[in-house]
């Protein structure tokens, strides 16, 4: 449960509990690192824990939770892509098998095979932030709440918004 300082040759890593509460605070106060790093050398020395210099922990503290808000950050966008990817092509399925008919048990399986994540992930790009990776505009969201709101509350806002097409 520890997360390094750096990439490559760490000196020190961190509780990732510690970084995510720290993350958590962030979002709702103003950031501030030195705080957080005086407290914890502070912490620290009052239980013989001294560190070689001054100030050591706040750089390093700092690297820490900037990796791993990047990399949260990351995995959060991934994983938004790939279900919006799954219900557009969902919701494409559903229109067009509308306009056609019922269709075969061959066919759903066929549809449902094509709804899978990608194979790869490509690192070389930045990471997208979670709060603006969906694609707006689509033909097959109209009539749908927006994929904020989806986002924030999917057994709300999740579906086709036609609830009462079974009924009956």
């Amino acid at each position: 449960g520890y997360f390094p300082c750096a990439p490559k040759a760490p000196s020190v890593a961190f509780d990732i509990n510690m970084l995510e509460l720290m993350a958590a605070l962030f979002l709702r106060v103003a950031p501030n690192i030195t705080a957080w790093a005086s407290t914890l050398e502070a912490f620290l020395g009052a239980r013989q824990f001294k560190l070689r210099t001054r100030h050591s922990v706040r750089r390093r503290l700092g690297n820490a939770l900037n990796w791993y808000t990047y990399l949260t950050d990351h995995v959060q966008a991934e994983i938004n892509s790939v279900i919006n990817l799954a219900r557009t092509k969902i919701l494409t399925t559903n229109l067009s098998s509308e306009h056609r008919g019922p269709e075969s048990s061959s066919d759903a399986q066929t549809k449902s095979a094509d709804c899978q994540a990608p194979e790869s992930v490509s690192s070389n790009q930045p990471p997208r932030s979670s709060k603006h990776t969906f694609s707006a505009g689509s033909h097959a969201e109209a009539g749908r709440a927006s994929a904020y709101l989806r986002s924030r509350c999917p057994l709300c806002f999740g579906g086709t918004g036609q609830h009462d097409k079974s009924v009956g």
